[in-house]
């Protein structure tokens, strides 16, 4: 609050001069230790950390020592630190002490994630960069830079600009002692992107750059360049990227073309430093992700659930496309979403933005709290509403602010074959709430727990699907499921065990279409029309391959068996008594009553 507060009444020119000074005396304390060290800063709105880790994977791998800093760790050498201040380019002396530590322990290639703010704050200062890596360029912070891309844009360009410094020679050691290492300045740009010629511009030894569409080879920006990858032949699928570079055939279990955007980055940069294309290829098959980057969990489930932090626009759409084109391609599983969105007065516009994109791709959205920082919750919450509300596709969602409650509710609704997916926080180790307090919260953990739980009662009750009861006019169905669709697979078998079919004989299929007003009439208008189809075609059904449902839709497919006759007859299905409804412990249950 008193920060704040100073940050109101002192002239900006004086807080500047602030930060430049602790910059400047925390180089000289610290005797300006990157100039004997190679330095790499990576910077771009999307991939920074990802980037950052291929690329140290890809050193280490060539038996280099590194070092570095990005949103999820300090490092280095093998010991390693969580990142929990929220913050991806520390300030105060935190990096030049850093640079000094890595310099101690030999460790002569430092990798650094570079932030706009932390550049606005002059925090890559007196730091002696020999390569800058560009990722991309997509609207974020702009309340920091007076809501201009040109002003986000020109705040990365100074990384690129920092280039512009005598090569140095560093004494490295080798097995035959120190040798000088003559370090050229280079830099990686993703020529893809439409910002990329104003990075190109910028002073280097050695340019590298990649790219995926053919026009980017016509900017004028890539005209002499040192070297461009751009992979030939490349697929993405559920299990990967598959894509040749230099007759070379590369394999990652990543997934998603921005994954292979990321890769590209790396792979060039590794290239620049000399790690052969092969020992390459060999790390890339061996990187399998980094935590709360589009990470799976895996808890022994029938369907899929990823962490990530997409917290941008862009980067929500890439990583629902990427489940939409890729993981639940050519099947029926639904996507199931929890997002927020962050506080703290950032990025207000995009708050509804979030909200609609959702609405394009999920087909069940649940608005939870992220990061509310001093802002009220319900507050964010609402603009991301609003997003869901005013979109021209309808889909249904609920608002739930508790977080732990949210990702349980979205699990309760997962079904086989579905995908969940909860983004905006990734492998954060805490939330950030009012008055500068930080509480102790991990997605990637409490999903896990919530799995935990519903696999546990799954388990209990997984030989119970259904129960018969038969009464004095009637026969009631108790109806037991993991899922609301697992309900419709469960009363389809109950359905069949009660008609008692006597001798099958050919298969049959038939088409199911139907809408009703709640999901209990849907349940019952469903068997209704099972049982009309049941008597006109004299087949028992047994199974349902479900397109898409909803609480007052279904759509599918039911197969079966033509049958020589029924052991029971069914008059009718009723509504009398019935219910659909999910238990305490987040299963589902039903009450059906046949007429006989």
């Amino acid at each position: 609050m008193i920060k704040k507060f100073l940050k109101k009444i002192i002239p900006k020119e004086i807080i500047n001069w602030y930060h430049y000074l602790v910059v400047f005396l925390a180089a000289v304390y610290y005797r300006f230790p990157s100039k004997k060290l190679i330095v790499i800063g990576i910077t771009g709105t999307k991939g920074k950390t990802t980037v950052a880790e291929l690329l140290n994977h890809f050193l280490e791998s060539y038996g280099k020592k590194t070092a570095m800093i990005n949103s999820i760790r300090f490092k280095i050498d093998q010991e390693t630190k969580a990142n929990n201040l929220k913050m991806t380019m520390p300030g105060r002396f935190f990096i030049q002490k850093f640079l000094a530590e890595s310099k101690k322990k030999k460790c002569y290639y430092v990798i650094l994630e570079v932030t706009s703010e932390g550049i606005k704050q002059y925090r890559h200062k007196f730091i002696d960069f020999d390569m800058a890596i560009f990722t991309n360029l997509q609207p974020e912070h702009l309340e920091a830079h007076d809501g201009s891309m040109d002003k986000y844009c020109a705040a990365k360009e100074k990384l690129f600009a920092a280039l512009n410094h005598p090569s140095k020679n560093i004494p490295i050691e080798n097995k035959i002692g120190k040798i000088d290492c003559y370090v050229k300045k280079r830099m990686v740009v993703n020529l893809d992107d439409d910002y990329s010629e104003r990075f190109l511009k910028y002073f280097a030894d050695e340019k590298y750059a990649f790219a995926l569409k053919e026009n980017s080879f016509q900017k004028e920006g890539a005209k002499n360049l040192t070297k461009i990858f751009k992979p030939e032949n490349y697929s993405l699928s559920a299990n990967g990227i598959n894509f040749k570079l230099e007759n070379l055939d590369f394999f990652s279990p990543l997934k998603g073309e921005f994954n292979l955007k990321d890769l590209l980055a790396a792979i060039s940069a590794a290239y620049a430093f000399g790690v052969p294309l092969s020992i390459i290829r060999d790390a890339v098959a061996k990187f399998n992700g980094i935590p709360g980057r589009f990470e799976e969990i895996n808890e022994g489930q029938n369907f899929k659930v990823f962490v990530d932090f997409a917290h941008t626009p862009d980067s929500l759409v890439a990583v629902y496309e990427t489940i939409k084109n890729q993981i639940l391609a050519n099947t029926n599983g639904q996507l199931i979403c929890v997002l927020g969105a962050t506080g703290g007065g950032r990025d207000k516009w995009k708050r509804p933005k979030m909200g609609e994109i959702a609405t394009q791709y999920c087909d069940r959205i649940i608005i939870t709290n992220e990061d509310p920082y001093d802002e009220d919750p319900k507050k964010i919450i609402l603009a991301v509403e609003e997003g869901v509300k005013n979109s021209k596709k309808k889909v249904l969602y609920e608002v739930i602010e508790d977080r732990r409650k949210a990702i349980e509710k979205a699990l309760s609704y997962c079904g086989k074959g579905d995908c969940f997916i909860i983004t905006g926080k990734g492998s954060e180790q805490v939330m950030a709430v009012k008055n500068g307090k930080k509480i102790p919260w991990d997605d990637r953990k409490v999903v896990r727990e919530e799995l935990k739980k519903k696999m546990k009662v799954q388990e209990s009750s997984h030989n119970l699907k259904f129960k018969i009861i038969p009464h004095t006019a009637d026969i009631r169905l108790l109806i037991f499921g993991s899922s609301f669709k697992n309900i419709f697979e469960n009363a389809l078998l109950g359905m069949a065990e009660i008609l008692k079919p006597k001798k099958t004989l050919n298969k049959d299929k038939q088409k199911i279409k139907i809408k009703s007003l709640d999901n209990t009439a849907l349940l019952i208008d469903f068997l209704s029309e099972v049982l009309y189809l049941s008597n006109v075609n004299k087949a028992v059904y047994t199974k349902i391959k479900i397109k898409k449902i909803t609480p007052f839709s279904i759509e599918g497919e039911i197969e079966g068996y033509k049958i020589e006759s029924f052991g029971e007859d069914i008059k009718a299905v009723t509504y009398h008594e019935s219910y659909l409804k999910q238990t305490a412990n987040n299963l589902w249950e039903a009450l059906v009553i046949f007429d006989i």
